[in-house]
């Protein structure tokens, strides 16, 4: 059985690291805040992060768990699947 938490109201398995929920708990947040999605660029600097390649790998990450949606090379296609 996979123990799972809550993260901004998502329930995501305890293997997603803190950075990843971090980039969940900002893109929530962003989208709550403007009502469309944020860039990656938005991400990386809600998040924190400093480097875009992390915000790319870490929402390849959230994707995979199905928790996140987009459609790579359009700009704002990022959705929240839960």
């Amino acid at each position: 059985m996979v123990h799972r938490e809550r993260v901004g109201g998502a329930r995501v398995s305890k293997d997603v690291d803190l950075r990843v929920a971090r980039v969940l708990l900002c893109i929530i947040n962003y989208q709550a805040e403007h009502g469309y999605p944020p860039t990656q660029r938005e991400i990386q600097q809600g998040a924190g992060i400093k480097s875009a390649s992390s915000v790319w790998r870490d929402l390849q990450r959230l994707k995979a768990a199905r928790l996140v949606f987009y459609e790579a090379g359009l700009p704002r296609t990022l959705r929240l699947t839960r």
